[in-house]
Order: C-alpha cells, then structure tokens, then sequence
C-alpha cells in the first residue's frame, strides 16, 4: 500500500512538470518571465537607482516561480553597486522604508522592508498577485558564527560590490538561487534552471545546511511541494547534519512551525514527513523515535493541530499534547484542536451508550469545535451529533438549554417551597444546577424537546430527583 502511496503523482503535479518542460524551452511564450520583467521595471526607485549606477534583479521564489510559471506573491530585490546609505535616501523618497538589519547600528544585513505610498502601484502589485512589502537587499555573502547560538549567528558580508552570483551562491537549494535582470535575462549558480527542469532538489553548496540547519527542512518541503526528485549528495548532506537540528537554542519550535504551516495544503505532506523518517532528521527535531505507520494520512490534514496530532498519533495518549507544545506550537487553538482529537481517540476505544456518548462528543465540541466538525478522524454517525450541536438542534450544555433567567430560576424556588417549605439558597442554590442537568439529559436521552414547556413538565414530574 505504502508503495503506491510513494509511487502517486499528482494530476496536478505532472502538469507542473510538463509546462516547467515548456517554459525552459525554446517554444515557450515567456508570458510569466515578461510579467516578471514589468514588475521589475514598474518599481519607482528603478530609475533613481539605475542613475546612481545600480543594478536591480528580482531574487529567489518570485523567479523561480516564473520560471515555472506558478504564482507568487513575495517579491525579493537585490540591489548592486550602490552604498546601502545611498539606497536607504533612494527608497526614502517614495517612502520612509524599514531597516530589518540585525544590528541597526552597523546595519549589517544591509536590508530593508520598502512599501511604497502610491495607490496605484499598490494595485498595480495586487493585480499581479504580489505582497505590497517588498524586501530590498544588498548582495551578501553568509558565514557561520561557532560562537554565536540562533539564526543570529549567521554573519553577513554586506558589500554592494559583490556580483549576483556572489549573493546567489549563499542560498539554500539550486532551485531558489536564480536571479532575474530588468531585461529578463535569468542568472543562477550551479544548476539552478537545469534542476527545475530535470525535477531535482540539490544543495548550493555543501556548507548549506551547515550556515543554518532549517535549510534541510525547506528543501524537504520544496521537494514535496514540486514533486522533485533528491540529489544524492543532497541526500548525503542532509543525513551527515541532521544531528544539528536537535539545538533547540540554535532552532526554536518557531522557526520549525513556520516551515510545517508552508508544508500544510501547499505540498505532498506525506511525503514530506517520510523524507524526515528516512533522512533521519524525526528524531533530531522531536526528541523521539518515528512510530508512523501512515503517510497517506497527512494529506487530510487541516491545520498544524491535525498535522501535530497525526505526527505523534501512536505515542502514548497522555503524552501528544505535550510533545506538540514543547516541539511545535503553543498556540492555544493547535492545541485544542489537538487535544480533542486525543480525547476523541481515548472515548473511541471505550463502549459508550448513546447518552454517555452525546455528552462526550458535547464536552469535546467545547474543547475543539474546527476538530470534531472537520477532521477525517471523526466517525460520520458522531458528526451528525456534532452538526445537531452546532445548528442549535442539541444543546451544547446548561447554557443553551431554553429554560433560563429570572423564570427558571423563579420556578425552581417556588417548587423548592412547595416542597420543602422554604428556599434556603445556602442549602437549596445548589438545586438549580441539579435540576438543569437533570434536563439536559433527558433532552439528550429524548426523552424531552428543547424548549420552556417540556422542560417545566419534566421537572415538575421529576422533582424527586433534584429537590430531595
């Protein structure tokens, strides 16, 4: 079964191939290359640059993605030959950009976060799919600091005189390191248009994964993303340095999040998570070995909760929820949704009747309502009791049971006293809760419909059981 599952391809995906086959070739109408071209030559800042004997190309995805001919949506500029004070006054002029250096003193990334303050280039940007924000950068090269723990540590060599090739040459994989000229001529290092058209997930170099170990992660998404196939050497590099991505201080669960949220409904997930199995990177990221019996699972998965829980589905019970606070999110929603997918499993292994079983299913719905009314893990018999609690059919505790307020509350009292011959709310408050519940599950019994009169003569001809 399992190799089925490996050996599929997508509709979808054999499409991207073949039109990837027709863009590198030279019967290509080079429509995504030239909408590239007239972002490029839109920029305001083009021509302010270029009079200060700069040089602009679009860098990474949005070329890459061109070259595919797929959407996207960031747009990455690097500018060279000029100083990055001299850039920063250029970028000014249309609006006042952000520096997203490291260190703001020195501004050693020589980068910024530029949007500009014309409408109509804004819509001109949506138009075409792109994000507003757009990152311009000088050339770099990247080096590891030993000494320095985090991301924080990679240190770059700014300089506006190094090539594009130079700044290219610091990228992950082969398939993110082309440029784009504003005349349309692509560059790239090594192998880049080659690999895209061959399907090949390759290293630009063999310190890549070294500068920042998340690389291993991004080049296990893109192959599941794009169906590509892995170089040998890449394979080999990945399985040499997967030890380096058990530094919780050099990659904290936020930067793994970041990558699995990319991975969710925009890749082939399960392949993506065997990739972790197999390269040996599973155990260094979470601590544990690998106890997955099911990759063609991932595929239904919804959000990093589904995701999480499907990741340590088979460890103990007690222990999922932990395992993905302390490994990948604390996001409170992921973890409800998880946690009731955990509870879920716990109540399917135990035989329920009906009415124990509707109180469950309530009791979870507050946990999760997404869980239990979307995940595949939810028998289709239980999502007609959930959907009856989302539409108001069933009541999803006390609260939306419709006997309540000041008249409720009159009518217990004056019952009480028939009864007893006093309320005494020190002694009696408590009946108010009784009673409700009492109600609660004769409408989940159906015993009783939801509404004022049946609950009264329910209660009224029940009332043994909650003012004793």
């Amino acid at each position: 079964m399992f190799q089925l599952f490996t050996r599929k391809v997508t509709k979808k995906m054999k499409e991207v191939r073949k039109l990837v086959q027709q863009i590198l070739s030279e019967e290509f109408v080079e429509t995504p290359k030239k909408k590239l071209v007239s972002l490029l030559n839109s920029l305001e800042f083009k021509n302010d640059v270029l009079a200060a004997g700069g040089e602009i190309y679009a860098v990474g995805g949005i070329v890459r993605d061109a070259v595919m001919g797929t959407p996207s949506d960031d747009l990455d500029i690097v500018v060279r030959g000029i100083p990055y004070d001299k850039l920063f006054a250029i970028l000014s002029k249309y609006r006042k950009p952000t520096d997203t250096s490291q260190n703001k003193e020195d501004k050693n990334f020589g980068s910024t976060k530029f949007v500009s303050n014309n409408d109509d280039f804004n819509k001109y940007l949506a138009m075409n799919g792109v994000a507003r924000d757009i990152d311009v950068m000088l050339p770099r090269k990247d080096a590891k600091d030993p000494n320095v723990k985090g991301h924080k540590g990679i240190q770059s060599d700014v300089n506006p005189l190094y090539t594009i090739q130079d700044d290219l040459e610091r990228r992950d994989i082969t398939i993110n390191a082309i440029a784009m000229d504003l005349s349309g001529n692509l560059i790239s290092t090594g192998s880049g248009l080659e690999d895209i058209k061959n399907g090949v997930i390759r290293a630009v170099n063999e310190d890549a994964f070294i500068e920042d170990p998340l690389r291993m992660l991004r080049a296990v998404r893109f192959a599941a993303r794009y169906n590509y196939d892995w170089d040998p050497g890449t394979i080999k590099l990945i399985k040499d340095n997967a030890y380096m991505l058990a530094d919780k201080q050099e990659l904290p669960k936020e930067r793994f999040l970041m990558e699995f949220k990319k991975m969710i409904g925009k890749s082939d997930l399960g392949r993506a998570v065997k990739a972790l199995v197999d390269f040996g990177m599973y155990e260094p990221i979470f601590g544990i070995t690998p106890s997955i019996d099911d990759y063609s699972k991932f595929d239904r998965a919804h959000n990093v909760g589904e995701f999480a829980f499907m990741m340590f589905e088979n460890e103990p019970l007690n222990s999922i929820v932990g395992l993905i606070r302390n490994n990948i999110t604390n996001d409170s929603y992921n973890l409800s949704y998880a946690d009731a997918l955990v509870k879920y499993k716990d109540i399917s292994d135990m035989s329920l009747n009906k009415l124990s079983k509707i109180n469950a299913l309530a009791s979870l719905y507050k946990t999760s309502r997404d869980a239990m009314m979307e995940s595949s893990y939810i028998s289709e018999e239980d999502k007609k009791i959930i959907r009856k609690f989302d539409s108001g059919e069933l009541p999803r505790g006390e609260s939306d049971v419709e006997f309540r307020g000041d008249e409720y509350k009159k009518f217990i009292i004056d019952t009480v006293r028939d009864s007893l011959g006093e309320f005494i709310p020190k002694r009696d408050g408590v009946k108010m809760g009784k009673a409700k519940q009492q109600a609660l599950q004769a409408i989940y019994s159906g015993d009783i419909n939801n509404d004022k009169k049946s609950i009264e003569l329910f209660l009224t001809n029940n009332k043994g059981q909650w003012v004793d």
